[in-house]
């Protein structure tokens, strides 16, 4: 998936972005989906 590029990189522009982890946004995202189907079911 990731391949080396030839092309010329300004400076201080890092080669790639590489996450070795989940992204926080990802649990945000799921935390809020478990949160509104909550309100749907339960709300009043």
């Amino acid at each position: 998936m990731a391949s080396k590029s030839t092309k010329v990189r300004p400076e201080g522009v890092p080669e790639e972005n590489v996450y070795n982890t989940t992204h926080w946004t990802i649990y945000l995202g799921y935390g809020i989906a478990v949160l509104a189907i909550a309100a749907l079911l339960f709300g009043q």
